[in-house]
């Protein structure tokens, strides 16, 4: 076998390598993706199962009033409770990680967001609470 013929083999070598490499780097990919949609496809039926569980709640609307008054919707939220205080605790539909807490305003009768904002942030309220939920005075 001369040199040359051997640098060939050596090359051939390393190109079957290559081939083997790219099989398998594109078999990852393809498991990967298969993964990826998997966990997407969790991840809907997580969250079209906290909906469900929220639907079966007492439920209002959650608006955002700007400081001009104007009121931009904010969404559907689902009331958990009302603590002992008279505030209620709700969360937006379907969103589990973050929890609201509004009071009643005796002048307006309004439930008005109760968490601290600075002055040029806007506020929230909440709209359409069922009369279960108001006290009688």
């Amino acid at each position: 076998m001369t040199k040359s013929n051997k640098k060939d083999a050596e090359v051939l070598a390393a190109e079957k390598a290559e081939e083997e490499a790219l099989i398998a780097w594109k078999a990852a990919e393809s498991e990967a993706l298969v993964a990826k949609q998997n966990y997407y496809a969790a991840c809907r039926a997580s969250q079209e199962a906290r909906i469900k569980v929220d639907e079966t709640l007492p439920q209002c609307k959650m608006v955002i009033v700007g400081w001009m008054g104007n009121e931009k919707d904010d969404g559907r939220a689902a009331i958990l409770k009302m603590t002992p205080s008279g505030q209620l605790v709700v969360r937006r539909v379907g969103n589990h990680d973050e929890n609201y807490r509004f009071r009643l305003d005796k002048y307006t009768g309004s439930w008005i967001q109760v968490a601290r904002t600075s002055s040029f942030s806007d506020k929230r309220k909440l709209l359409d609470v069922p009369a279960e939920y108001t006290p009688q005075s």
